[in-house]
């Protein structure tokens, strides 16, 4: 006959996880083992005696089988669901938050009756609303730190061991105040009144936290001692309080989805940019709009110059770069249009550069300038091979002495077009250009400026 062996003992769900179709495995903090895991079967079925057992946070009476590696949850009786916690936000991430320091800082079957005494009373005084949360959570951060080897002495210079009443440095190196008279190397400096608070909560019991007092910037100190301890001393950083410090920031700098959709539609900028801008002025909208706006005249600036620096910078090179490229017979189309609007539209074919470029390409440019003075010409160029060369040009040299109006530029180049297609016809080495399935078109932007008189 086998007789098994069943523990029973007072624990905590510190984390659960889904374990294959319908178990979980749970991370238990027990009076008497410490921390364990143990592997649930069946707990997934919503009917399944072990679902509300296996939740987080849930603190009951457990019977466990001690299997080779895994302790197997066999049945429990609740003591306490803590379900009031998931109702308020601050209370729901104070309370995984030190369920995340259990996880860390305590090995597995280490048992320590007193530091799972005070979880459980941090649990407890988390669900009322009688205390600072805030002040709760460093007092349980500090007497986690005393049960785990890592205790603050703050009533010794820990260099020369004389009795300190009050200080304004502490020792990181060796986890204590050092007075005046010390070296002090390795350390952080913080305001006495934040010293005097950390020895409250250090020698004081959690159920007692409501008598201390404290401003923001004194709460701030003493957060920042305890998480610098705490990063260093344990083999992995807490994160469950980051988001809630980050909302915390957001709306104490009074961010919102209204003013980050406010600076959105009003620079055209994309909600990361938007909430980066507000982040940056600390919430104020119309010094975030000046921001972003101040940011895109620079990068505007830049690309030009970027772009007048890696392409030809004239006409004339535009005109000599666009010939050579349809004497290599690569061009079968060029469209001309500006806001939208086509002005020409000319089909290419290889070998009319040398006689036709001279016209048609001045010719484009003087409608480009009589158009308007610094306006966007769109050029697309259709290519017959399948190939796009990528070709960026800034046009700082505008036309000079262009005295023809519009009407008859366009009619000169329909002229021509015709002139030079009838050629072509008669010519028996062209190849024809419309024999690709695909045609591939390449666009880019040219800025005609207007030259000095």
């Amino acid at each position: 006959m086998v007789i098994l062996s069943l523990e029973k003992t007072k624990a905590v769900v510190i984390k659960a996880q889904d374990y294959k179709e319908n178990d979980k495995l749970v991370w238990l903090y027990t009076e008497k083992f410490g921390k364990v895991t143990a592997i649930a079967k069946g707990a997934k079925k919503s009917k399944s005696r072990l679902f509300a057992l296996t939740l987080p946070l849930c603190y009951a009476d457990y019977v466990l089988f001690k299997g080779k590696s895994l302790f197997n949850l066999q049945e429990g009786k609740m003591e306490n669901s803590f379900q009031g916690l998931l109702s308020n936000l601050d209370k729901l991430t104070y309370s995984s938050y030190i369920c995340e320091l259990i996880d860390i800082c305590v090995e597995d079957a280490e048992s320590n009756k007193e530091l799972y005494r005070y979880f459980i009373t941090c649990l407890y005084l988390l669900n009322t609303d009688a205390l600072d949360y805030e002040m709760l959570i460093r007092s349980f951060e500090l007497k986690l730190l005393k049960s785990t080897g890592y205790g603050l002495n703050l009533d010794q210079c820990v260099s020369c061991r004389k009795k300190l009443t009050v200080s304004n440095y502490i020792s990181l190196a060796h986890f204590g105040g050092v007075c005046e008279d010390c070296e002090r190397n390795h350390g952080i400096y913080i305001s006495k009144p934040a010293y005097n608070a950390l020895r409250f909560l250090n020698n004081t019991e959690m159920d007692k936290v409501y008598r201390l007092n404290i401003n923001s910037d004194v709460k701030k100190d003493v957060c920042k001692v305890n998480t610098f301890i705490i990063s260093s001393s344990y083999s992995r950083k807490p994160k469950s309080l980051d988001m809630l410090n980050y909302i915390k920031e957001w709306l104490y700098m009074g961010i919102t989805l209204e003013k980050v959709d406010q600076v959105k539609d009003r620079t055209g900028s994309t909600y990361a940019e938007a909430k980066h801008a507000l982040e940056v002025n600390d919430g104020n909208v119309l010094d975030a709009i000046i921001y972003i706006e101040e940011i895109k005249g620079i990068s505007s600036v830049n690309q030009i110059n970027e772009t007048s620096s890696n392409s030809g910078e004239t006409i004339e090179d535009f005109k000599n770069w666009l010939k050579e490229l349809i004497n290599k017979g690569n061009v079968s189309r060029i469209r001309i249009s500006k806001d939208e609007k086509e002005i020409l539209d000319i089909p290419v074919n290889a070998g009319i550069a040398a006689g036709v470029i001279a016209i048609i390409l001045p010719s484009v440019l003087a409608f480009g300038v009589i158009a308007a003075v610094v306006t966007k010409i769109t050029i697309e160029i259709t290519m017959v091979d399948g190939s796009v060369q990528v070709v960026n040009k800034y046009i700082s040299e505008a036309a000079s002495g262009v005295k023809e109006k519009a009407s008859d530029i366009a009619e000169k180049v329909k002229n021509k077009f015709n002139e030079v297609n009838f050629d072509i016809a008669n010519k028996s080495d062209i190849t024809d250009s419309t024999d690709s399935d695909e045609e591939t078109v390449y666009s880019y932007t040219v800025d005609f400026t207007e030259a000095d008189e």
